[in-house]
């Protein structure tokens, strides 16, 4: 196979300035850069910041927001019951070691022993011919 070369392609020149005129233009007219960045960046958040707290005062002064908060409030009252603010230990009792053990004993009596010889006293009273 022949290797085919490609047509020279000429594009007429459609500026009379030079690409190093161009370059040099753009560089005298660029707006300067601002000498402390993070000043500026600064100022940009505080004043984001200020139209965020003007769009919350907007947002918490409409109708539906304040009932949809209402809503809110009443249902995390319901799941969470009454406060329990000031009650502290002072509303607990003190236990004796006595009291402690006795607690203790009775929670343990429950334990995986304890319900296994359950079941096989229930076991026992059932009908002998259902266990066939």
């Amino acid at each position: 196979m022949a290797a085919q070369s490609a047509p020279k392609v000429v594009l007429k020149s459609t500026t009379k300035m030079s690409l190093n005129e161009r370059f040099t233009n753009m560089l005298k007219n660029k707006q300067p850069m601002p000498v402390n960045i993070r000043a500026s960046m600064q100022q940009q958040q505080q004043l984001a910041s200020a139209r965020n707290r003007r769009l919350a005062q907007q947002m918490e002064n409409r109708p539906s927001v304040q009932a949809a908060l209402k809503l809110k409030q009443k249902s995390l009252k319901q799941r969470l019951g009454k406060s329990n603010i000031g009650r502290g230990a002072l509303a607990r009792p003190v236990l004796t070691k006595e009291q402690l053990d006795n607690q203790l004993d009775a929670y343990m009596s429950k334990t995986k022993g304890h319900l296994d010889a359950e079941l096989d006293a229930y076991m026992a009273q059932t009908d002998p011919e259902t266990n066939d």
